[in-house]
């Protein structure tokens, strides 16, 4: 599987969603929010995996703007 800037990726021991603002070799810079604050950290790319529907019919997967 292979990331992307813009993904929505959370992390596989669970976490908070999050997007991924930029790749660097084999880490990913992301970005969340949370109760208000926003975060941005830098992780592994082994450590992440997309967030993908779990049939709640919430909007899941890479954010486009047209």
């Amino acid at each position: 599987m292979e990331l992307e800037v813009g993904d929505v990726v959370m992390l596989k021991s669970g976490s908070a969603r999050m997007t991924v603002a930029a790749i660097e070799g084999d880490m990913a810079a992301c970005v969340w929010v949370d109760k208000g604050k926003s975060y941005r950290d830098r992780f592994e790319l082994v450590t992440l995996k997309k967030y993908t529907s779990d049939g709640s019919g919430m909007y899941i997967g890479r954010v486009t703007r047209g």
